[in-house]
């Protein structure tokens, strides 16, 4: 008999058990079954005043790094995920994320992925200031190399599971975190100070990106969308959106 353990010397040890099943042969039933045995639960614990709800994420690592180029590596890694998570008891459903890199809304800026061998892809800030940021000329991100390979994805994942399994957005970074992949890092805080202005005015043009841009997430997604997303505990019975805010801990108050 084949002998299966956490390699706890990695990591993502849990990874290390997760196996790659492409959706042909994906049991969709069991875990439909599996998760609206959930969803009532879950939508007590999300209108009630108080409660506990148990939730394990349970991630493929490749995903979240150099695995999430090939949308369909992604899925068949995903779906690994979603199986093997069955089998550990919790009340919150695990999820699909069409996760391609945090560089999405910084792509309407110009922002393009550098991949290095067996890492997720990277940006590098584009404008030395805010006012460099504010005075260029964006695009939708619709529009974008990384915003139309998002939203391929996400029809990908929608075609190839037909809407029966829960999906979130892909990674939304907040305002904050986005305007600080753009400009360099050492002046974008002192312009917190030398430019407050414009700084607002940056973080309003990002928002209004974002908020486009998750719309059309949305549209595509539809009635499978689990909410808030990401790394957060989601169902299709919560609402909200979650971000990643990694850059608030370099902020005082």
């Amino acid at each position: 008999m084949e002998k299966k353990a956490f390699n706890y010397n990695l990591a993502d040890s849990q990874g290390t058990i997760v196996k790659p099943i492409e959706p042909k042969l994906f049991d969709f039933v069991k875990y439909q079954e599996y998760e609206a045995g959930q969803l009532e639960q879950n939508r007590k614990f999300w209108s009630g005043d108080a409660g506990v709800a148990v939730y394990r994420r349970f991630r493929a690592p490749e995903v979240f790094s150099y695995g999430c180029k090939d949308m369909k590596q992604s899925l068949a890694l995903q779906l690994g995920a979603l199986n093997k998570s069955i089998s550990y008891k919790m009340d919150v459903a695990n999820f699909l994320e069409p996760w391609y890199g945090i560089g999405t809304i910084g792509s309407a800026f110009g922002l393009t992925y550098e991949w290095h061998e067996n890492q997720a892809p990277a940006t590098k800030a584009a404008f030395k200031n805010v006012k460099e940021a504010v005075a260029y000329p964006v695009t939708a991100v619709d529009k974008t190399d990384i915003g139309r390979h998002t939203l391929e994805m996400i029809e990908y994942f929608m075609d190839q599971t037909k809407g029966k399994l829960p999906v979130s957005f892909t990674d939304t970074q907040s305002p904050l975190n986005i305007a600080a992949s753009l400009v360099d890092i050492n002046q974008f805080f002192m312009d917190f100070y030398e430019n407050p202005a414009e700084l607002q005015q940056l973080l309003d043009l990002i928002t209004d990106l974002l908020i486009d841009f998750t719309k059309k997430q949305r549209e595509l997604i539809g009635d499978a969308l689990a909410l808030p997303g990401h790394g957060f505990s989601s169902s299709r019975e919560f609402t909200g959106v979650g971000m990643s805010d990694d850059m608030m801990i370099m902020l005082s108050p």
